[in-house]
């Protein structure tokens, strides 16, 4: 299964979300971290109007700071991506209510080493999961309950649903009821995966 980093390409730029770099034809370019993620965020949201209350929250929660730290950080990608200067257009502001990231992103698909097929008969289960992750990309907040006897596939369904989740760039944490260890904590298993995710690299980026 695949577990590596996830690659948005828009020529001539790669963005790698694990890594944090962006590169233009190979070459790096140097951002800092807050416009690395005002870019990721955009790029994972292309053609959607992305307001600038919206980016104060995801990038800069719990910050005190003005409406303008935004400005100038599209300002300073814009400057690195060579907006408008040759190299295309990518980031649209549209009047004061927001930008859209208007070039076609595309995540480089990796080389997925296939898991064995024993779901047989659940490609509407793993349906209904890639369109509540289409949900949640375009903003929506969706919680799945999925449940089942024992031994009917549930796990290699989730591993198959989070080989495609990760593909696509979303973030995924796990955790596990176990009851020995989890004592009298109800949400053992929801701490457990947000104590690990806060682990990974992108937890600067974790909103508590």
């Amino acid at each position: 299964m695949y577990r590596g980093p996830v690659i948005l390409s828009f020529p001539p730029f790669r963005l790698d979300l694990e890594e944090q770099r962006l590169q233009r034809n190979g070459d790096p370019i140097a951002l800092t971290r807050r416009e690395f993620a005002v870019l990721r965020y955009l790029a994972l949201r292309p053609q959607r109007l992305v307001s600038v209350d919206e980016l104060l929250a995801a990038i800069w929660a719990g910050t005190a700071v003005s409406r303008g730290v935004v400005k100038v950080a599209i300002r300073r990608i814009r400057a690195a991506l060579g907006d408008g200067t040759g190299g295309g257009f990518f980031i649209e502001t549209v009047g004061r209510r927001g930008y859209r990231f208007t070039a076609p992103a595309e995540p480089e698909k990796p080389d997925v080493v296939a898991t064995p097929n024993t779901f047989v008969g659940r490609e509407h289960e793993l349906s209904r999961l890639h369109a509540h992750l289409e949900d949640v990309t375009g903003g929506a907040r969706r919680i799945v309950l999925l449940t089942g006897e024992p031994g009917i596939g549930k796990t290699t369904l989730l591993v198959a649903f989070r080989t495609f989740a990760v593909a696509a760039g979303a973030w995924v944490a796990t955790g596990e009821c176990v009851e020995r260890f989890a004592g009298g904590e109800a949400y053992h298993p929801i701490l457990l995966a947000l104590g690990r995710l806060c682990r990974e690299s992108i937890a600067s980026e974790v909103i508590p």
